[in-house]
């Protein structure tokens, strides 16, 4: 009637809109307010990321050497390396979101439940499943954008990565030969990287290589195999340095200071040169380098350790390992400066 006030409208929500959904969604769990801050917030992942990429070859550089203490849930091993670690974080994110979302629609689903009937308890735990679906839903969005335009983003590939510690018993596979090492193994293709870290070495390597008798790409291939040359890598059973030397066998080669690029070249090589003279050829030679002399001498005795064990697969891989490598360090002489 002319005169009266208008009735009211009732506030509509719009019908499958989910910006209303998302921002409210963000609201409550980072508390953004209304997403008036979203464009700092989307700067900041962006500066974040862009980051990544800049300072990683800090981070390969100076890889000594910070290792999560504790592994990401899920992960395999700790890593410095921090593409790997945030590909951890992310693998541990999405299997997050998972238990999350079935956790979130159990309490949605009792809470509906236990509402009997009463309008505000209902509406509590309808919201409850829809952020949960919505959360899922953001999470598998984001997997599949991400694996669509290249499933590296997924994986956080951002090129080779540097370990922190060395596993030696992830080697080519090969047979153990003995005698002379001519035309029994093939070259192993190497690792630019690699060789441009064992090759920074040579001045110290042909010094070693002049001293104590070992040819030079023995030595470069010990190192290649041992630590990636690496100077200040750590094995899980303690072993140190370029050459991976035990602290018991530095210490009897006069070695103060395995970290110690000089110290540790010059040792190893003077390991190297009394394994060989011990045993005739480089084979058994790195075979006790690897093993332990016990061990070897057992073994050349009655095809076992000191202990009645078998080779470990370990040292079957390691010796055709680092012959296999030795033979491309031969087309890469040391020169001098």
């Amino acid at each position: 009637m002319p005169g009266e006030p208008a009735a009211e409208e009732e506030d509509q929500e719009p019908v499958g809109n989910f910006i209303p959904e998302i921002e409210e969604f963000f609201q409550d769990i980072f508390g953004i307010g209304k997403m008036k801050n979203k464009k700092t917030i989307l700067l900041a992942f962006a500066i974040f990321f862009v980051s990544i990429f800049i300072l990683r070859p800090v981070f390969s550089a100076e890889v000594n050497l910070y290792s999560n203490q504790q592994m990401i849930p899920g992960a395999t091993s700790r890593t410095c390396d921090i593409s790997t670690y945030i590909q951890q974080i992310i693998c541990f994110g999405y299997a997050t979101i998972g238990i999350l979302t079935m956790f979130m629609l159990g309490i949605g689903a009792f809470q509906y439940i236990v509402s009997i009937g009463n309008t505000a308890k209902m509406t509590s735990a309808k919201n409850t499943v829809n952020y949960a679906i919505l959360g899922l839903f953001l999470g598998l969005l984001s997997w599949i954008i991400l694996y669509t335009i290249n499933p590296n983003l997924v994986k956080v590939s951002l090129g080779e990565t540097v370990p922190c510690t060395i596993n030696i018993a992830e080697t080519p596979t090969g047979t153990v030969a003995t005698g002379t090492t001519s035309g029994k193994y093939d070259a192993i293709s190497l690792k630019g990287s690699v060789k441009e870290r064992v090759n920074s070495y040579c001045d110290i390597i042909m010094e070693a290589s002049a001293k104590f008798g070992v040819p030079e790409y023995i030595i470069k291939a010990v190192i290649d195999q041992e630590s990636m040359g690496i100077y200040n890598a750590k094995s899980p059973a303690g072993a140190f340095g370029l050459m991976q030397l035990m602290p018991g066998t530095a210490s009897g080669l006069g070695v103060t200071n395995s970290a110690d690029p000089y110290q540790n070249i010059m040792g190893g090589t003077k390991y190297l040169s009394q394994m060989y003279s011990k045993y005739g050829n480089w084979e058994n030679a790195l075979g006790a380098y690897n093993w332990g002399t016990g061990n070897m001498d057992s073994f050349l005795k009655t095809g076992l350790g000191k202990k009645g064990q078998p080779m470990p697969n370990e040292t079957k891989k390691y010796i055709p390992s680092v012959m296999g490598k030795s033979e491309s360090y031969k087309n890469e002489p040391c020169t001098v400066k």
